[in-house]
């Protein structure tokens, strides 16, 4: 009989501290805490990790960027999860990180996201990418590949290999999509990479070594859902004109961590309200303020998200 799957409820947040193509707007912040649209771009994928049932997420930085992320985010028990922070290994890559946060992970499935990643549209299909049996689960769109999205051969079924080069068949060509869950054997994985001779083992390695053993999977990215990420000055501005796009005509907020914290149950609807009077004026203090005193309607409850069906028909036009 299979394992049953395990929901993950911890994540690994990755700011690279790769800014260069941002400079001088990095000169003195982290990119991650640049704004997208009317938000800090970090609040996007932590919000999405909180809606899909993640409350332990640890933020791996440089160390002369943690303290923006620590001043912003703090502990996380006003919003009923927990944040803490490690430096990140510098040029020693992705493999090192895991070993960063090996105290962290604690043998425990883990996801590995991207500061910058953004998801425009139904978020719901990230918490059947959370929901992990054994191995390892790389989200996957068919994109140009980088560095950090490498590209992914998949044949459509359960199984992904990825590949340094060209794909031998371009209909199986997709790129990793800036989120991947690894289950409790990533240390002993990683750490088995190191003392095989891997001077410093990428995020391509680990999935080999997963693929290798048959059980590393590939879940699509929904055709109704828009992947992000703000690497560059045009990225920053297409993310920022989208979100303002989304939000106009959704009626809602994407990335607003204090509303997640509330429809999931994290937090009460008092604890919602005394959070409110703590914001300054302005627009994120006001869609909180609707939201609180909308609380006893039926589309207000626990876990009822009415925006997550998105009219806005550009998911096809941005990558």
């Amino acid at each position: 009989m299979p394992a049953r799957p395990e929901a993950v409820t911890k994540a690994i947040v990755l700011a690279s501290g790769e800014d260069t193509p941002l400079h001088p707007m990095t000169q003195v912040v982290a990119r991650e805490l640049l704004p997208v649209y009317d938000k800090p771009m970090i609040y996007y994928p932590i919000s999405a990790l909180m809606f899909a049932g993640v409350r332990e997420m640890l933020v791996v930085s440089p160390l002369r960027q943690l303290r923006g992320f620590m001043e912003l985010l703090g502990s996380g028990s006003r919003l009923g999860v927990s944040f803490s922070y490690a430096e990140s290994p510098g040029s020693a890559g992705v493999a090192q990180t895991f070993l960063t946060a090996e105290s962290f992970i604690d043998d425990n499935p883990v996801a590995l996201i991207y500061a910058d990643t953004i998801f425009l549209g139904r978020l719901d299909f990230l918490r059947d990418v959370l929901q992990l049996q054994d191995g390892a689960t790389v989200l996957v769109v068919r994109g140009e590949p980088s560095a950090r999205h490498p590209l992914v051969e998949w044949d459509g079924g359960s199984g992904a290999v990825h590949a340094a080069g060209a794909c031998r068949d371009n209909r199986q060509r997709y790129v990793a999509a800036g989120i991947s869950v690894y289950d409790g054997q990533v240390i002993r994985i990683v750490k088995g990479l190191f003392t095989s001779g891997h001077e410093n083992p990428t995020l391509i390695d680990i999935n080999r070594e997963y693929s290798r053993q048959g059980c590393l999977q590939a879940y699509r990215l929904p055709p109704d859902v828009v992947w992000l990420d703000g690497r560059a000055p045009s990225d920053l501005l297409k993310a920022s004109n989208l979100v303002a796009t989304f939000e106009r005509r959704n009626g809602c907020k994407l990335g607003c961590l204090e509303e997640a914290a509330f429809r999931m149950g994290y937090i009460t609807a008092e604890r919602l309200r005394r959070l409110v009077c703590d914001l300054p004026e302005g627009d994120y203090r006001e869609y909180l303020s609707r939201l609180a005193a909308n609380v006893g309607r039926k589309s207000r409850t626990r876990g009822e998200r009415p925006w997550l069906s998105p009219s806005i028909p550009f998911a096809h036009t941005v990558r």
